[in-house]
Formats: C-alpha cells, structure tokens, sequence
C-alpha cells in the first residue's frame, strides 16, 4: 500500500438490494431495510484492485458474521497466515505482521488497524 508500510489492503463489507432475489431467498438474506440484500466482503488495494471478494452466507446482515465465515480470516484465525513478515520499520520500530486497514466494527486482532470509530446507538 502507498505510504502504509506492511499494510496489504483495505477490508470492508458492503449490501446490495437485491430485486432479483428468489422469494424462497428472501427470509435468508434480509438486510437492516427488511429487504432481501446481498452481502460481499472486500479486500482492495490503492489501485481498487480487489484481490479478495466473498459474499455473505445466508443470514449475514454484518460485516462480522461474513468475516467469520470467510475462508481468507479462517486461515487467519488458525495461524498459517501470514506465511512471511514485512520487512520495514516505522519509527525506529521493526513491523513483525501484516495488516488490514479497516473501520471501527471489527475485531481487535493485530492484522486489522482500525482507521476510524464506528459509533452505533
């Protein structure tokens, strides 16, 4: 990434209305509208090159329920990711891990550095 040593991409989640949605389809992937919405996680770069897309399972109205179904933070989870270390420093200090620049609602795990707060009420 452009200026953000060790950073491999920006994850986020976004819904799609979906018009053409089967109606046996319809309770399955309902979204905050009470319409039948489709989920898709995605992982782009600077250039809005997405290098990694996947799309919710039934029942996904957030952005956790599709990360923790993803096969990418699977891998993630189990440890076998990453299987290299950057090789920079910021400030005098040696990055040991790879990481996602995301926005307030996910996890605290070290491969997600959180640019902003998400506030819900």
């Amino acid at each position: 990434m452009l200026g953000f040593p060790g950073c491999i991409g920006y994850l986020d989640c976004a819904g799609w209305e979906c018009d053409a949605c089967p109606v046996v389809w319809h309770a399955n992937y309902k979204g905050a509208a009470k319409k039948p919405t489709l989920r898709l996680e995605a992982v782009c770069d600077d250039y809005l090159y997405c290098w990694h897309l996947n799309l919710g399972v039934p029942g996904s109205k957030n952005d956790l329920n599709i990360l923790y179904a993803s096969s990418l933070f699977q891998r993630i989870r189990q440890g076998s990711w990453p299987t290299s270390q950057p090789k920079s420093t910021i400030a005098g200090m040696a990055l040991t891990w790879f990481y996602y620049l995301t926005d307030g609602i996910y996890p605290d795990w070290r491969v997600f550095v959180k640019t902003s707060k998400t506030s819900r009420k």
